[in-house]
């Protein structure tokens, strides 16, 4: 314990006592002086805290498996496409590249990876489309077209059909009606022949045939032309027994005999009697024929059939 003064009445009284005995003034609290013990456990503790923080640090610099090692303060450079994270350092090396992030090439540009701006596969070229009649020639991979469309290339209109283009088959308006003169169409060229037009077009005068001394049946006939010059009339014909079947020649197997009239015959005129030798062999021949088909080819190029329906119209005198 110590002696002050109080600063009220100046008397001595002691450092413990909160007011002054004499006076009763309040005194002020004294500030309490350490050991010289005590202040070296202050100084030991608070190096302590500081050594602790010390070894905290330096452990996490040198120990950190990223960033520090015993012998090094690495320096270490990112990942790119083809190295991975590495010390430029010590050369220690982390993970692996991240590879490369390649934009797809087009038809004018290569592949290029569009992190580093490396060049991989090259442009891959237009992959044309030939122009048509309405489009031009075009790229199918990035659409760009080059030139112009074609025309149309147009084929007339038929009886048949109608106008047409030939490249892309564009098909333009209707067919056109049959311009018919003389049982013919005057542009496609086709017949148009009913049962009463065919006495108007060809008279078989007469259609007769004889059984000859080696059994072959030899046909003859006569032909009257009623419309234009005839170059050639050719008749398919089949021969039948007494029940109405159709017979097969004994020599070469046939059903048919196929004859020919060579002309020319000109309009209004009748042919002179012509003659086919042996032209079918069947000993069991009753003497009826069936005309198939008569085919008359005409002068001027045109060619009409008659077809079994519309061939015995043309026989005016069958014996």
């Amino acid at each position: 314990m110590a002696l002050i003064t109080c600063p009220e009445c100046n008397r001595e009284v002691s450092d413990q006592a909160k007011t002054c005995p004499h006076c009763g003034y309040k005194l002020p609290k004294t500030k309490k002086e350490l050991s010289p013990l005590q202040k070296k456990k202050q100084v030991m503790v608070i190096a302590g805290v500081f050594l602790a923080f010390v070894v905290i640090g330096a452990g996490y610099f040198f120990f950190s498996p990223r960033t520090v090692e015993w012998c090094c303060y690495h320096h270490i450079s990112d990942a790119t496409c083809t190295e991975p994270e590495i010390c430029s350092r010590c050369g220690r090396i982390w993970g692996e590249p991240v590879g490369h992030n390649w934009q797809e090439a087009t038809c004018t540009e290569p592949e290029i990876c569009i992190t580093c701006g490396s060049i991989g596969r090259e442009a891959q070229g237009h992959d044309w489309q030939e122009a048509t009649c309405t489009e031009p020639k075009t790229c199918i991979a990035c659409g760009i077209t080059e030139g112009r469309s074609k025309r149309h290339s147009w084929r007339n209109a038929t009886c048949t059909k109608p106008r047409t283009c030939i490249i892309c088959g564009l098909i333009d308006g209707v067919k056109l009606d049959h311009d018919v003169q003389d049982y013919f169409c005057k542009m496609c060229k086709e017949a148009f022949v009913t049962e009463s037009d065919v006495p108007n077009i060809l008279d078989i005068t007469s259609l007769r045939y004889e059984i000859n001394y080696v059994g072959g049946i030899d046909q003859y006939m006569t032909f009257t032309n009623k419309l234009k010059s005839i170059d050639y009339i050719t008749l398919k014909l089949e021969f039948l027994n007494a029940v109405g079947d159709v017979l097969t020649d004994d020599i070469s197997g046939r059903r048919t005999a196929s004859l020919q009239f060579t002309g020319p015959l000109d309009a209004g005129k009748t042919s002179s009697r012509q003659y086919w030798r042996a032209c079918f062999y069947n000993s069991t021949f009753s003497g009826r024929i069936n005309i198939l088909e008569i085919e008359i080819e005409y002068s001027d190029g045109t060619t009409l059939v008659l077809d079994e329906d519309l061939a015995e119209y043309a026989v005016k005198d069958w014996r």
